[in-house]
């Protein structure tokens, strides 16, 4: 391609087409693939053609720098995420404060359905607790289901025969 200020340029371009009427295609044109190739090429030609190769570099120059500058917000973000990661990870608390500050972020959104997701921080104490007792207080299933005297849980130190 040459450009409006006679500077030859190698462009890679893709063209994406889609068939609208394919009897037209197929009977009205000889090679609808290669015409469609061809004013392709026209059109970018054209369109090469009035723009400067300072505008193209120009243009270049700023994708890179938008690269460039969203690639420093995500390091930036990757950074405090990190920091707070720590600072959480110091205090059990604030764990339940950010747990409990998403679970209202999550209610202001007004969905239809709403999922509360519990840590399984939360019930270590209670599962601590329950095994500090010991098997004997607290048995693994109750006594009576659906009104039937369920059978006695066999001893775990007897094998049966």
């Amino acid at each position: 391609m040459i450009t409006r200020d006679n500077i030859s340029i190698k462009v890679n371009a893709v063209l994406y087409m889609r068939v609208q009427e394919p009897v037209k295609a197929v009977l009205g044109v000889e090679n609808y693939l290669y015409a469609t190739s061809q004013l392709a090429q026209t059109t970018l030609r054209s369109m090469l053609g009035e723009t400067e190769l300072d505008e193209l570099l120009a243009n270049a120059e700023r994708e890179r720098r938008a690269k460039i500058i969203n690639a420093e917000g995500e390091f930036q973000a990757s950074e405090k995420l990190a920091l707070a990661a720590t600072v959480i990870g110091r205090e059990p608390a604030a764990s339940q404060l950010r747990y409990l500050q998403t679970v209202t972020e999550i209610a202001s959104e007004r969905n239809s359905t709403t999922i509360f997701p519990i840590p399984i921080d939360l019930f270590k104490g209670l599962l601590h607790a329950v095994s500090r007792r010991g098997d004997s207080t607290v048995p693994a299933l109750p006594a009576r289901g659906s009104g039937k005297v369920l059978p006695p849980v066999p001893d775990k130190d007897k094998v049966p025969a």
